[in-house]
């Protein structure tokens, strides 16, 4: 129970950086669009990035090409602060104090 609140309070504090990074980046181009999952996880940590690609289109076991395009860049390119927030009050709401 207490596990699933402290990772809804990360996940609400994940949606707040991104809103933030989108905020910095609206203030410094001067024009407003969404920071992506994919995006964020690019500049956040690239190497993981690639090889989880990787392992997902060569692995042995999973060796699925198909699952990448369309299926996972389509989760990657969804806008990252309400998908995080949305996570978030999900975990909040799932493992609430009854």
């Amino acid at each position: 129970m207490i596990a699933g609140r402290v990772l809804g309070w990360v996940f609400l504090a994940a949606a707040l950086m991104a809103g933030a990074a989108e905020l910095a980046l609206w203030v410094d181009t001067g024009a407003y669009r969404f920071l992506s999952v994919g995006e964020l996880w690019r500049s956040i940590h690239p190497g993981t990035f690639a090889s989880v690609r990787v392992w997902i289109e060569n692995d042995e076991f999973l060796g699925a090409p198909w699952l990448w395009n369309p299926f996972v860049v389509t989760l990657l390119a969804v806008p990252a602060w309400p998908t995080a927030g949305a996570a978030g009050v999900a975990l909040h709401v799932l493992f609430r104090r009854r």
